[in-house]
């Protein structure tokens, strides 16, 4: 073997070694890095498919180690894919709103309730006012209710509140008598340039032509 054939053999080998060695290294790098932890709670409550409390209804605390146990409220709001609801009066806290250009109100810092943990807070029994478990019941006339374990009375569920649409007023080119319902009054080749509309009037007039022929 000459010494240039033996110089590109070294040259290949010694380039293959440190290709493999980054190689290793990215790999050993890749295997240090530290994976997201999963949030629990999120994954436990994707599972949940029954909710006990809604919008509306007085809860109490019940969890011993919270700093707000036994304080009662209505819930404000259920955020179901977190498992958390949001009580009137309980946890308030400093909560940073973002600013609103459309109602020129800058970000400003606020004492809000904020979220609680759903396993934290139970139903008001209406009949004692102390907290309790509940039991599902299906009455004669077929509608599924919640009862109290404590005394046995029924949790009405509390009413939604009216949905507002935002109705648009009619303009002045609506049709109000019944006489005009079906007429036409929209013409969307008075839009068009001239060029355009004169090629859409040719293409509507060959295409009954070649109707007619092929009839």
């Amino acid at each position: 073997m000459s010494e240039l054939q033996s110089f590109f053999v070294t040259t290949t080998n010694t380039n293959s070694a440190a290709m493999a060695t980054h190689v290793r290294i990215k790999l050993q790098q890749k295997l240090m890095q530290k994976r997201p932890k999963l949030n629990m709670q999120l994954v436990e409550a994707a599972k949940k498919t029954k909710w006990n409390i809604y919008k509306g209804d007085t809860v109490q605390v019940v969890a011993r180690r919270h700093s707000e146990f036994g304080k009662q409220g209505r819930v404000l709001a259920v955020e179901r894919s977190a498992d958390t609801v949001v009580v009137t009066g309980v946890n308030v806290g400093p909560v940073t709103v973002p600013a609103d250009e459309a109602k020129n109100a800058p970000e400003r810092t606020l004492d809000l309730p904020r979220a609680l943990h759903y396993s934290n807070v139970n139903l008001v029994d209406p009949v004692t006012g102390r907290p309790t478990r509940i039991h599902r019941q299906v009455l004669e006339d077929g509608t599924k209710v919640r009862v109290a374990k404590r005394s046995g009375a029924i949790i009405p569920r509390p009413e939604r509140e009216p949905y507002e649409k935002n109705v648009r007023e009619p303009t002045g080119s609506c049709t109000t008598e019944s006489d005009g319902v079906w007429d036409v009054t929209y013409d969307g080749n008075a839009e068009m340039p001239p060029w355009e509309r004169y090629e859409h009037m040719m293409t509507e007039v060959g295409g009954r032509a070649e109707d007619n022929l092929t009839r």
